[in-house]
């Protein structure tokens, strides 16, 4: 129990030091990820409904509730995930890894100021990236459809 208190102090310590340094997420955000997978921006355009940014918006805000919030309630972000990820792989179309990779990119771009030299830090992140991809893996694979 003291860990997970722990873990959650410290993870709060980390988005305050982020925010303070970084600002606004969603610039840094989007660019990693479009960089990595390019062929997510025309589908953020297709899906917006002619708002790309505001459709950004939303997507960084709910990444970055799943992350802040999976070590105090991660049944919470699984039943987000549970009903996310499937609809948006199976009726939009949207990778899987698109998912994995905007949390990816989100724990990074926060990550990135964590001093070099705090391991618990740098391990909290990891471990919630890596938390977060088996998640959102979890997710898609328990509910597939599967051909009649």
């Amino acid at each position: 129990m003291n860990d997970k208190i722990g873990s959650i102090e410290t993870f709060t310590a980390i988005l305050e030091r982020a925010a303070g340094t970084l600002g606004d997420l969603n610039p840094a955000l989007f660019s990693r990820f479009y960089s990595r997978f390019p062929e997510a921006r025309e589908a953020f355009r297709q899906h917006s409904l002619g708002a790309p940014a505001t459709l950004e918006t939303a997507m960084a805000d709910a990444t970055l509730y799943c992350v802040m919030h999976w070590l105090e309630r991660p049944v919470e972000v699984r039943l987000i995930l549970t009903d996310q990820v499937p609809h948006h792989c199976g009726t939009l179309g949207i990778d899987q890894q698109w998912f994995s990779g905007l949390v990816e990119e989100m724990i990074v771009l926060i990550a990135s100021t964590v001093p070099q030299d705090n391991l618990i830090e740098k391990s909290l992140c990891e471990r919630l990236s890596t938390d977060l991809k088996n998640a959102i893996e979890a997710a898609n694979t328990r509910f597939r459809r599967r051909p009649a």
